[in-house]
């Protein structure tokens, strides 16, 4: 799973998806996420430690049931010794479908079952301006929601956060 993640990523990054947005916005409409529906998904997050070396961490994660709603999906993520969902995400479309998650879609792509979709915004970063990429890998037994930090100050690039699921 994780290797076809990064061959995804490197397949998106190889293509253009970190650079100037097409003539044509790219669209999404709330059905592509209903294929997450239901129970089942277990897998890791992976993330980089805010405090000097900036290790990686990789700890084990499930995802409560997918719920779907009119434009997006609920779920919760259930760490380690939790029985519970400790934090809740939601995953919306914009009406217009130009933004998932509140951020602006730069570009779309389906790579066999699954659908890969970029994301890109301003942000901060640990108190620091930065512009935040997400990549997003879609597909009935596989999901993953990777996080991409370019600061402002120095140009350095990292993935803050990558979860990585299968059912």
């Amino acid at each position: 799973m994780r290797s076809q993640t990064v061959m995804a990523v490197s397949l998106v990054l190889a293509l253009g998806f970190g650079g100037v947005a097409t003539a044509e916005q790219a669209t999404l409409s709330p059905e592509v996420l209903s294929v997450l529906k239901g129970e089942g998904w277990a897998g890791t997050l992976t993330y980089r430690d805010y405090s000097p070396p900036f290790d990686e961490e990789v700890i084990p994660v499930k995802m409560s049931e997918v719920e779907i709603v009119d434009d997006g999906v609920l779920f919760g993520m259930i760490y380690p010794g939790e029985e519970d969902a400790n934090s809740h995400e939601a995953l919306f479309i914009s009406e217009d479908g130009t933004e998932l998650g509140g951020s602006p879609v730069m570009s779309t792509m389906e790579m066999g079952d699954s659908l890969v979709v970029m994301t890109k915004k301003t942000c901060d970063d640990d108190g620091r301006p930065a512009v935040c990429e997400r990549i997003f890998r879609i597909a009935p037994n596989a999901f993953s929601m990777a996080k991409e930090v370019t600061l402002d100050e120095t140009g350095e690039r990292f993935v803050r956060n990558r979860y990585d699921f299968t059912r």
